[in-house]
């Protein structure tokens, strides 16, 4: 017996931004590079490679708005001199 159903529009799902994150991680002089969604993501990926799960990890590159603010800043300390 087949049951049907009604047509369903299928959702559409936003795509998360891929960001490179720079990783320093405790005992390496090494920063580490990876393209992550987020900040966890990216720690996590770094602990596994490593194969350190209780590594501690610090990431280095801002966020892109962050970095923007900061470069409005230093134009704007520019432009007053």
């Amino acid at each position: 017996m087949w049951v049907y159903r009604p047509y369903v529009e299928p959702k559409r799902f936003q795509k998360m931004k891929i960001r490179k994150f720079e990783i320093a991680v405790a005992g390496y002089d090494y920063r580490f590079k990876t393209y992550a969604r987020d900040g966890v993501e990216a720690s996590v990926k770094i602990k596994c490679f490593l194969r350190r799960p209780n590594a501690e990890c610090t990431i280095l590159t801002p966020a892109s708005n962050e970095y923007l603010r900061e470069t409005e800043s230093c134009r704007r300390q520019v432009s007053l001199r």
